[in-house]
């Protein structure tokens, strides 16, 4: 990416289908990561999320529960805007595809499709996957079912198709000169070879059912995933916002690596469109749509090391995990627990092992006792002293920096703990409660200090990833800059225990 100062980071908008579940938190508290870290770094940052609401599946599923398809989308939006919230997710926008602001947008860049020469009547033949709302090759199916394991169907009906296969090489030399456009670099090698084998023309509309948004004077419907990408604009719905956080920013879109395919092959194909017709297309229009975007890919979340499935009972709650350990819990472990970019695991033993270990006895015990040695030895007060030492020189969030470089979340994580470990172990070594006992308040207060400015440096480092603790730090130290005589505040329970 250059080095515009503005970032957009993207959830993708989630399909209300059916209730949120731990890979929709998951996605969810990375970006709030991402954002409250660069905010961190002076990035001015936009956090967008939402739902996707229209196509089959969720007319369908509208009709199963005896709902009308508006009434469905606006109960299960809820749903995910309520799990967002109790997350702590600090999204700048929410945005619906049931919005007019989203409708009239789409239809406006539908009809630039056209005017540019994108787009043809024809018939679709070939296999459909309603839970996915994708169409595959013949050669993608097996058993009957797509690479997802979705059921799929044959579909032979009027529709419209955007002309995706002139896109093949223009694709291939864009990936070929930004190795970096999607994360991490192993996902890019599946892209090649999915678009190596020459890409088709995509069916981008419906006549066979109503749920979505209406092509001007036809009987026809847009598709979902057409519909659905360029939330990423129709939020940005004033011109400066979208001068802000589009024109000149930098985007990132968070996703599972399940939809990859769409973002990385046919929102480009999109964004292109717009700025050139098929006869002019070539890899700068690519450039000139993409080159300050980058599609970031993470794996997906197995339960006690199965993949989870409502027919073997093993699905994870977001909701009742939030209500049984709360949410800085649960945001911990879950970027804590997989190199991200790849597979996690939720294990019971693995979640109360990582916060005990992690939180309760390594941080939580630094600040428990910390702050009681002040309290009871420096009058509540942070001692006024000239002292050098190492923790002092060190700022965790330097060495984060630099490992978000290649969004190394979880070992970011790693270098707290590590400095805490570091101011633990001074702890030992100093032994301060045995100074203050023998006399020897001036280095008590020496070690107090060091240890404060310590803590300083942790809940500031660690308030992309637990919100609840850097807000119950800093009002122990008046809600201030760290400094020598600042008067500090009783401390409430850092950590609670967690259940066996």
């Amino acid at each position: 990416m250059t080095e515009q100062k503005n970032l957009l980071i993207t959830t993708p908008i989630y399909y209300v289908n059916g209730s949120p579940h731990i890979g929709h938190a998951y996605t969810s508290i990375v970006c709030d990561f991402f954002t409250r870290f660069y905010r961190q770094h002076g990035v001015e940052t936009f956090f967008l999320t939402g739902t996707d609401e229209h196509g089959q599946k969720v007319a369908q599923s509208a009709e199963q529960e005896g709902a009308d398809p508006i009434t469905f989308c606006d109960r299960n939006s809820a749903l995910f805007r309520n799990l967002a919230d109790r997350l702590h997710v600090g999204y700048d926008d929410f945005i619906r595809t049931t919005e007019p602001r989203h409708k009239e947008f789409v239809v406006r860049m539908w009809q630039k499709f056209e005017e540019r020469g994108w787009i043809y009547k024809g018939t679709y033949n070939g296999w459909y996957s309603v839970r996915d709302e994708a169409f595959y090759d013949e050669s993608e199916i097996k058993d009957g079912k797509a690479p997802s394991g979705a059921p799929v169907e044959w579909k032979e009906e009027e529709s419209y198709f955007f002309k995706l296969s002139a896109f093949t090489e223009a694709l291939l030399e864009w990936y070929e000169k930004c190795p970096e456009f999607v994360s991490p670099s192993g996902r890019l090698n599946e892209l090649k070879a999915f678009v190596k084998g020459g890409l088709t023309d995509l069916s981008i509309s419906r006549c066979t059912f109503s749920w979505g948004i209406p092509i001007p004077d036809t009987n026809h419907v847009i598709y979902v995933w057409l519909d659905a990408l360029f939330n990423y604009q129709s939020a940005l719905d004033t011109p400066e916002k979208f001068e802000t956080f589009w024109t000149n920013s930098r985007v990132m879109h968070v996703m599972g690596k399940d939809i990859m395919r769409f973002h990385a092959v046919y929102w480009p194909a999109f964004l292109a469109a717009l700025e050139c017709t098929p006869e002019t297309l070539s890899v700068a229009a690519i450039e000139k749509a993409c080159h300050n975007m980058r599609i970031v890919t993470h794996g997906w979340w197995l339960s006690e090391g199965e993949k989870m499935s409502k027919s073997l009972g093993n699905t994870i709650d977001p909701c009742e995990l939030i209500e049984k350990y709360g949410a800085d819990y649960v945001r911990y472990f879950l970027l804590r627990e997989p190199s991200f970019g790849f597979d996690g695991n939720f294990t019971k033993e693995g979640f109360i092992n990582r916060i005990t270990g992690e939180l309760i006895n390594n941080i939580g015990n630094l600040c428990q006792r910390t702050f009681t040695m002040t309290h009871k030895n420096c009058g509540s007060v942070v001692p006024t002293v000239k002292v050098s030492h190492p923790l002092l020189e060190q700022d965790p969030r330097v060495e984060m920096l630099e490992l978000m470089k290649e969004y190394k979340i979880n070992q970011a994580i790693e270098a707290v703990l590590s400095y805490a470990s570091k101011a633990n172990e001074f702890v030992q070594e100093s032994k301060p409660w045995a100074l203050f006992k023998a006399g020897d308040q001036a280095k008590g207060e020496e070690v107090m200090f060091i240890l404060l400015s310590a803590i300083f440096a942790i809940k500031e480092a660690i308030a992309p990833v637990l919100p609840e603790f850097h807000a119950r730090i800093s009002e122990v130290f008046g809600n201030q800059s760290f400094a020598a005589g600042v008067k500090l505040n009783p401390l409430p329970k850092v950590f609670e225990q967690v259940a066996a």
